[in-house]
């Protein structure tokens, strides 16, 4: 099973809470402080403040929800060349949120992410030559922008790069460093994107990354179960 882009773009970009109420936690707390600061400073010309904020309108964090402030917090962020602005630009495309969809328009910002170096940008751009969304499909150029992905601190990267290996794991010389990322981004708090904490738990049991840890294998097992993989519970009834 592979994770669509629309999912994966989502679960990056926004987390486990996009379009939800009750107003989730401002996420550029640690940037900003609050989000009056962070809207002050986008008004100043902070374009990650702007990626911070087009968060926030898409959240309704601390402000109304909002597609319309989404797409101009994000714009106005990618326009000042923050990689995060313009991932979400690409998923306002890819998922016609205040826009028109146009898949060649999310891969154009998703390829402007990647230059600026964020790492999830890279990802979704993988998933569109993978998949074929906006552009022919490219399977190599796809293994790249994943190995790229991982390599740059995004679990989601990871993910693609071990769905693409037969035996469902990050290749040998990724491992180490992309077992922790997995295991971090198995907190759906972190991430929604259910598939990492399966990867992470095949890694522990084949001792991959890490010196093999059944227990450990286990627990990721049946966090991934729990949330909801199918795959994840085949493979803890039969351990």
């Amino acid at each position: 099973m592979k994770t669509s882009l629309l999912a994966v773009a989502a679960a990056a970009l926004l987390g486990a809470c996009s379009f939800t109420t009750g107003g989730p936690a401002f996420t550029g707390a640690a940037y900003c402080g609050t989000v009056t600061a962070c809207d002050e400073g986008c008004a100043r010309g902070d374009a990650h403040a702007c990626g911070y904020m087009s968060q926030a309108a898409m959240m309704g964090s601390g402000i109304p929800r909002s597609a319309e402030r989404f797409l101009s917090y994000a714009r106005k962020g990618c326009d000042g060349g923050d990689g995060r602005s313009c991932a979400q630009v690409a998923l306002a495309y890819f998922a016609a949120i205040g826009v028109a969809q146009d898949w060649q328009k999310a891969v154009e910002y998703n390829d402007k992410s990647c230059v600026l170096g964020f790492s999830v940008g890279c990802n979704s751009l993988g998933l569109a030559y993978r998949d074929g969304h906006g552009v022919a499909k490219d399977p190599a150029r796809a293994s790249t922008l994943f190995a790229q992905s991982c390599d740059g601190g995004s679990a989601l990267g990871c993910l693609s790069l071990a769905q693409e290996s037969p035996d469902g794991m990050v290749p040998e010389d990724r491992a180490a460093k992309a077992l922790p990322l997995l295991v971090h981004d198995c907190d759906p708090g972190a991430n929604p994107a259910i598939r990492v904490c399966t990867v992470a738990a095949r890694m522990y049991a084949a001792g991959r990354g890490a010196a093999r840890d059944d227990a450990q294998a286990r627990s990721l097992y049946e966090a991934a179960c729990h949330r909801g993989d199918p795959d994840a519970c085949d493979l803890l009834r039969r351990r």
